[in-house]
């Protein structure tokens, strides 16, 4: 008897303890203050990539005539730039698409003719042929050049915002250290982190529709000007802070 008496009287001593234990680390949590803080970030950098569009255009009596027109101007387009320095890799068909050509001719539409349009991208690093690059596209049969577009590449991209990211992290602990002296708490921690979603870098598209064999003829090369690219970074933090009062208490 005595013995399930003192076997009895542990359990409840450790079930005390732990309910002691329990409450305590409850406080503990509700005692805890914080703070969120929004840190950001932004830089200007120089483009590291181009990517131009153009079309070569063909029309013929069939659609099997332009086809093969078209076909011929691309193989020579393509020969060119490889020549100029530029890889396959760097050349691609983003469109291609035929059509029946009809015009308005008394009252009434009339067939004129068939047309293949061939929608070509070139996507390269040396930014200083881009220019280069425009004039052989321009006098190798590309009747018009949609736009051209200076951008950052993925690797790029990757390592500049990974520096902006850790700029807005500082300049949220910044912030955070600056509102503590003017409302008298202190920063004990780091409770959560979280990023916005990264804003996709605006790119300037450049009207180059006047961009033709006949405007390019006159110049030695097309003076091409990049124009640098924004980067931004936000960060989200939850700071762990004590009152200045309680700390001087302590």
């Amino acid at each position: 008897m005595e013995n399930k008496n003192t076997i009895l009287t542990i359990i409840l001593a450790i079930g005390l303890v732990l309910i002691s234990l329990f409450l305590i680390y409850q406080t503990k949590v509700e005692e805890i203050k914080t703070i969120a803080i929004t840190g950001s970030y932004s830089t200007k950098v120089d483009p590291d990539q181009a990517e131009i569009t153009f079309n070569l255009i063909t029309r013929a009596d069939t659609i099997l005539e332009a086809q093969q027109m078209n076909l011929e101007l691309a193989n020579n387009l393509i020969k060119v730039l490889l020549e100029a320095g530029m890889t396959e890799k760097e050349i691609q068909t983003i469109n291609y698409y035929t059509n029946k050509r009809t015009v308005w001719e008394n009252n009434k539409y009339v067939d004129k003719d068939f047309q293949v349009i061939n929608s070509m991208q070139i996507k390269t690093k040396n930014i200083d042929k881009i220019g280069k690059y425009i004039d052989l596209a321009s006098k190798n049969g590309v009747e018009n050049i949609n736009n051209l577009q200076f951008t950052l590449s993925e690797e790029k991209k990757e390592e500049i915002y990974q520096e902006a990211l850790a700029k807005a992290g500082e300049n949220a602990r910044e912030r955070a250290k600056k509102l503590g002296l003017s409302v008298s708490f202190k920063i004990k921690g780091i409770k959560s982190i979280s990023l916005e979603t990264p804003i996709t870098p605006y790119y300037r598209y450049y009207n180059t529709d006047m961009l033709t064999a006949e405007s390019t003829a006159k110049r030695e090369e097309t003076p091409i000007q990049p124009e640098q690219v924004n980067i931004n970074a936000n960060v989200n933090v939850v700071f762990k802070i004590e009152d200045l009062k309680m700390v001087l208490l302590k």
